[in-house]
């Protein structure tokens, strides 16, 4: 009797018609990989042992059982030889960094306008008293007069 129910809960049908139950009723485990897939499965009781699965995964990849295994994360099929940039110069990222952990170490410090250069990836800090947006702006207007640039604010 034990030998039997080993091989009901081996039996790729089974297996088959359970994960295809499962996958109906959670569409998103579908785009999980293989072993992400496999552990799901195993812990909600629907496959016992990897071979079962590894069978069924088989099958699934085969033409003509259920079609292909799309790769989510597929490789480019093209390389660039250049990358393209698609900034015009001079154009900035613009952030609010707080560092309220490194407080003490900083001095007090714990507020940073950080801006970085996309093209060159040069990165600016200034240091900030807090959040609003004049002291923000104070120190937007000190990078640009460090920078060179006319302060238009």
């Amino acid at each position: 009797m034990g030998k039997g129910k080993k091989a009901a809960a081996d039996d790729p049908l089974e297996t088959a018609v359970g994960i295809l139950t499962a996958l109906g009723a959670n569409p998103t485990w579908d785009l999980l990989g293989k072993d992400k897939l496999f552990k799901r499965l195993k812990a909600e009781g629907i496959v016992k042992t990897r071979a079962a699965f590894d069978g069924w995964w088989q099958a699934r990849a085969a033409k003509g059982a259920g079609g292909e295994v799309h790769e989510v994360f597929a490789r480019p099929q093209k390389r660039f030889k250049y990358a393209r940039i698609a900034a015009s110069p001079y154009s900035f990222q613009i952030d609010v960094i707080r560092m309220d952990r490194y407080k003490r170490q900083n001095k007090g410090v714990s507020r940073f306008l950080l801006l970085v250069e996309i093209e060159s990836r040069k990165a600016f800090a200034y240091v900030l008293k807090g959040e609003t947006v004049p002291e923000v702006l104070q120190a937007y207007k000190r990078f640009l007069k460090d920078a060179g640039h006319e302060p238009f604010l």
